[in-house]
């Protein structure tokens, strides 16, 4: 478990910014996209559009980190 965590922070961490404050606040802490537009000073449509793009990106990276860390091979649900 402390694996799988350090690897999901440090895909976390490899994001842009803007991107990841989004991405930590909707995916880790399931904020409401008002309350995260409200505590970054955004409006809703900007959240949405962030977030998306930085769970992309997010996703990519983790199976990046994955790959990486386990020699190829892919993380898998529930192992």
């Amino acid at each position: 478990m402390r694996e799988r965590a350090e690897v999901m922070r440090a895909a976390l961490e490899s994001l842009p910014e803007a991107l990841r404050e989004v991405v930590r606040l909707r995916l880790f802490e399931e904020r409401a996209v008002e309350e995260v537009a409200a505590a970054l000073g955004l409006g809703e449509s900007a959240v949405k559009h962030r977030f998306l793009k930085g769970l992309g990106l997010y996703r990519d990276r983790l199976r990046h980190e994955l790959r990486s860390r386990s020699g190829g091979s892919e993380f898998r649900r529930g192992a």
